[in-house]
């Protein structure tokens, strides 16, 4: 990921299933993705579950979304269901 600090987005709690137990974990924005980072101290794991930080934000949040992530989100929908998903 980048040499820069990455921007916090959230904290929660994450199980390690190799070490069995839970660690800190956070969400951070990454040069543009969002990364979730667990603080194992076995072995640290990073994985970006975003490339659109806004959108995720605004998924993850219980405000109101914008017109522009909704058209998106119905968009991607319809992708969805034209390709065979439930419905």
């Amino acid at each position: 990921m980048s040499a820069e600090s990455p921007a916090l987005l959230g904290r929660t709690i994450a199980y390690c299933a190799e070490c069995r137990r839970s660690h800190p974990a956070r969400y951070e924005d990454d040069c543009g993705k969002v990364v979730y980072a667990i603080d194992c101290p076995h072995e640290p794991k990073k994985t970006v579950v975003s490339s659109n930080p806004g959108l995720f934000a605004a998924l993850r949040s219980f405000e109101d979304v914008s017109p522009t992530v909704a058209f998106t989100l119905r968009k991607q929908r319809s992708v969805y269901w034209d390709l065979g998903g439930p419905g």
